[in-house]
């Protein structure tokens, strides 16, 4: 007997560590590059998401993402929402 699981591709599929739960929503965060009072800054940014398909470690997800956004997946201290982040290497 051969068992197949056909999957699509995906454009984004993220760690499951990586959704986080509002109210009725799902999301994600985001480092994106925004422009504020003190000039060009990197910020954690919300952006609600759709689970297209779900495995055992990651998710597939579509949301309002823009080309340079890069997923926040974890960190050495607690990010919320329009913090100021600094984006290092693993």
């Amino acid at each position: 007997m051969e068992i197949i699981k056909e999957s699509k591709q995906y454009q984004t599929v993220v760690p499951k560590d990586a959704i986080r739960k509002g109210n009725s929503t799902e999301y994600v965060l985001v480092a994106r590059l925004k422009d504020t009072m003190l000039g060009k800054q990197t910020l954690a940014i919300k952006v609600d998401i759709n689970k297209l398909e779900e495995g055992d470690r990651t998710v597939a997800v579509e949301g309002a993402f823009e080309p340079n956004d890069k997923i926040i997946i974890d960190s050495n201290k607690e990010i919320n929402e329009n913090d100021t982040v600094r984006i290092g290497e693993k």
